[in-house]
């Protein structure tokens, strides 16, 4: 809405031309390519509209509903059509780009146009497909001369000289009907009083509109000067926007000035004629006007004419005495300096990205963060302002920031406001916006925005200014799936199961952890396959499918190993559990000295295996994991049982054995000497059936022998010189000839796998030295023989043949000093003291051989 509007709450009907206007733009609008839902919609607002008309409202009331009614077009929606598509492509190729005629200047004027032919555009043709009431600005206009430098029949005043007089101004026509017209030509920038708001230094020549030559009278205009025109070409429909300087000379007494006048050349049709103030309440200053030019106005003629506050048009102190020309009688009136013109603003908009994917940042976001941007460009000729780009979000969108524009984002309704404010004539400007977008489902979202603006100049037309307005290309955005864990997570088990040896596991669990990684892998190509977006996987089915492979993969199960090997060995009453193939656990069960249910468990970690815990009893080989389970860890007797398990496999088979039976330890073996035959016997005792006889060799060495019973036969395990065996009872003898003489023997037994009993320990009784043979004397004369021992003897035995012929023997034995005879057959006696024994003939065969030892 522009600054003159009524506002008045009091106004009982207000101006509702500038609605129609915009009512009648909108049904002038092709909905071809646009949706059955948004068409139905957008002709309800105008529906609406026409009644809102009907009634009368006050100017108020007409200011907001149009405020409201003109973002109706933005809730148009294009069809998704992709052969329209292709169509928008190859248009905006060549959308946009500024024409190459254009005069680039930093002020946007283009007071220096040289004149073209009438009906020839200064700029492109307008583009007819525009449905923007503006598009006829693009064809510019302007004016030849307009900073009245080119004049001829004189010079142009200077810094010494303020004011001269030339016969012409190119481009210009005097409005003087007097055949010697005059053009007085002043510096603006000598103007006696506010130079800086009656000048441009740029543009300093002014054409001075009023003369009086009678002095201080100054009452009767000279009439060879007069106001100027020119006729220009203009744009039907399109804007004219005039900037001009209204100066005075001086204000002494009165206060000159100028205004501007269009017309038609005819003059039949005055489009403005209005006085204009730019410093307070007085027509000078650097001025501006807009107007709209009528559709069947293609020329227009553009006229300066002189006024003032006062009676008269000049003003005093503006003569010769003053720096002004050269005659003392002539007063000047106002001048008008630097006039430019244009038409409007002409906004058209661009994108450089029809196609946007935007993607949430984390697994856990509800939201994927996108910028958006749209090129603003004025390919008309004079600034707009209020240049607002409008679009509808999603429902549930959250603004973030913009730049090269203010925003107002309205979350009940969705609607995303930009101002870009200003666009100069010619030039671009990018603008962009970062949201939030809701992002729990994969989505396509349209967005039909559409841009508004004003050209940038002081409306001063009977009607009403109009409002531009360009509906921006399609732009349709992509809702994506954060899938980066999903990508993670597949590539890192893929490459897992190519490290491992698939047979190593059942099938099932195999299968099962594959049919995941196929269903993340559709996920991840849902793109490549051109899979629709309403049938994508959402953010949530696809966290859980990360979550599936991870669980997947934790529930590879391996085979169920081989059962463990067990053995045991009776002789140390011990068992061994060795676990088979590829195993890493095995599990050892069995009943402690105690009673109590036990286990040890072994486990493999690399290539060594080692026990939890180890108890008395129990050992490990770390090399192949065997464990040995010994009678001291367990309860005499009892089972042990154990299995295997490989990482998450089921248990194999368990393999049970009892632990061998540990006998109780036997009596020690008895030793009994015997001194006569200077030997000892050995007994085993009770149910033994293993006696092991320690003993010194003749020559000093240790040696053993050992005697087993197997069933009811004791035998030796060697039999060397001395040493003997009972085969029924296992007593071993041992004789003076198989030991050094009156060494020890030392002997234990075993029963079974029993521990050895104590040892029995004896001397075998020392082997005496061989006496001297005992003397025998004859007795002729008694018929007898008298043996007497020798030396140190303390047994001698007597051989005799009895009368019967029986071969006998007596022995005398010594016991401390008394020899005594074993018997005393008739015949034989003995001395008690000496030990000599005397055999008569009476007790033998009568001259038999008499022996003794």
């Amino acid at each position: 809405m522009d600054d003159k509007q009524v506002t008045s709450e009091q106004s009982i009907s207000g101006n509702n031309e500038q609605l129609k206007q915009l009512i009648q733009q909108y049904k002038k609008i092709n909905l071809d390519d646009k949706t059955d839902e948004s068409i139905k919609e957008f002709n309800h607002d105008i529906s609406n509209a026409e009644q809102f008309l009907q009634k009368q409202s006050t100017q108020a009331e007409i200011d907001g509903y149009y405020r409201n009614f003109i973002n109706s077009a933005s809730k148009l929606k294009r069809k998704k059509n992709n052969d329209q598509v292709l169509t928008i492509k190859k248009q905006n190729a060549n959308k946009g780009v500024p024409a190459t005629n254009s005069e680039p200047s930093s002020n946007n004027q283009h007071s220096q146009v040289v004149r073209q032919p009438r009906g020839t555009s200064f700029r492109a043709v307008p583009n007819q497909n525009s449905n923007d009431p503006l598009k006829y600005n693009e064809t510019n206009t302007g004016v030849i001369n307009g900073h009245f430098d080119q004049v001829s029949g004189g010079n142009l005043p200077n810094q010494n000289t303020s004011l001269t007089v030339v016969k012409d101004v190119i481009g210009w026509t005097s409005l003087s009907t007097d055949p010697d017209k005059e053009f007085p030509i002043v510096m603006t920038t000598r103007v006696r009083n506010y130079p800086t708001f009656m000048s441009d230094s740029s543009a300093p020549y002014g054409v001075v509109l009023a003369r009086t030559t009678d002095g201080f009278e100054r009452r009767v205009p000279d009439p060879r000067v007069a106001g100027i025109y020119q006729d220009i070409d203009v744009a039907p429909n399109s804007e004219l926007v005039v900037d001009f300087i209204s100066s005075a000379l001086a204000t002494i007494n009165a206060w000159p000035g100028v205004k501007a006048k269009i017309t038609t050349p005819d003059g039949n049709r005055v489009l403005f004629d209005k006085q204009i103030n730019g410093m307070g309440k007085y027509p000078t200053g650097k001025l501006n006007l807009m107007i709209n030019i009528p559709s069947d106005v293609d020329r227009v003629r553009l006229s300066f004419i002189p006024i003032s506050n006062s009676y008269t048009l000049t003003s005093n102190q503006t003569s010769s005495a003053y720096g002004f020309g050269d005659n003392p009688n002539y007063m000047y009136g106002g001048a008008v300096s630097r006039v430019n013109v244009n038409s409007g603003a002409y906004v058209v908009s661009r994108v450089t990205e029809v196609k946007y994917d935007f993607t949430s940042d984390s697994s856990t976001s509800n939201y994927a963060r996108g910028t958006i941007t749209v090129i603003l460009e004025n390919k008309g000729h004079t600034s707009s302002n209020e240049t607002i780009y409008r679009v509808t979000l999603p429902q549930g969108t959250k603004f973030v920031s913009a730049t090269n524009a203010s925003t107002n984002y309205n979350e009940a309704t969705s609607i995303l406001t930009l101002n870009a404010g200003k666009v100069s004539a010619g030039t671009t400007k990018t603008i962009s916006y970062t949201v939030d977008f809701p992002a729990v489902k994969p989505s396509i979202v349209d967005l039909d925005g559409n841009v508004t603006y004003r050209t940038d100049a002081s409306f001063r037309g009977d009607d009403r200014q109009k409002s531009g307005i360009d509906e921006v290309e399609q732009q349709q955005v992509a809702i994506l799936m954060y899938k980066e864990d999903l990508r993670n997570k597949y590539n890192d088990t893929k490459q897992y199961l190519d490290t491992i040896n698939e047979a190593d596991y059942t099938t099932v669990s195999v299968n099962n952890l594959k049919l995941k990684l196929d269903e993340a892998k559709a996920i991840l190509d849902e793109a490549n396959n051109n899979v629709p977006m309403a049938d994508r996987k959402n953010q949530d089915f696809i966290n859980q499918i990360t979550t599936e492979i991870e669980h997947e993969k934790i529930k590879l199960k391996r085979l169920t190993p081989s059962i463990p090997v067990m053995t045991t060995n009776e002789e140390n009453a011990s068992l061994t559990v060795t676990p088979q193939g590829d195993t890493d656990k095995m599990t050892v069960q069995y009943i402690g000295p105690n009673g109590d249910a036990k286990e040890v468990i072994a486990t493999k970690a690399g290539n060594q295996w080692r026990l939890n815990d180890t108890p008395t009893g129990f050992s490990i080989d770390n090399r192949n994991g065997s464990v040995t389970v010994n009678y001291q860890g367990v309860q005499n007797g009892s089972e042990v049982s154990a299995y295997d398990t490989s990482g998450n496999s089921d248990p194999s088979d368990e393999v049970r054995k009892n632990v061998p039976l540990k006998q109780d330890t036997p009596l020690a073996p008895v030793i009994t000497p015997d001194e006569a035959n200077a030997s000892v016997t050995v007994t085993p005792q009770g149910d033994s059936d293993k006696m092991t006889v320690h003993y010194i060799a003749p020559n000093g060495d240790p040696k053993e022998v050992i005697a087993t019973k197997t069933g009811d036969q004791w035998t030796l395990n060697e039999t060397p010189t001395g040493i003997s065996i009972d085969n029924t009872s296992g007593a071993v003898t041992v004789s003076y000839q198989g030991i050094q003489n009156g060494s020890e023997v030392i002997s234990t037994e075993k029963y079974g796998n029993s521990d050895p009993s104590p040892e029995s320990r004896a001397n075998v009784p020392v082997k005496e030295a061989t006496p001297a043979a005992p003397t025998i004397t004859p007795d002729e004369a008694s018929a007898s023989v008298t043996v007497i021992p020798q030396g140190d003897s303390d047994k001698m035995t007597v051989h005799y043949v009895a009368p019967n012929g029986d071969p006998k023997e007596v022995i005398a034995t010594k016991v401390g000093n008394q020899w005594t005879l074993n018997e005393t057959p008739t015949g034989i006696s003995i001395d008690n003291t000496s030990g000599a024994v005397t055999v008569n003939y009476q007790g033998v065969q009568n001259g038999s051989e008499i022996s003794a030892s």
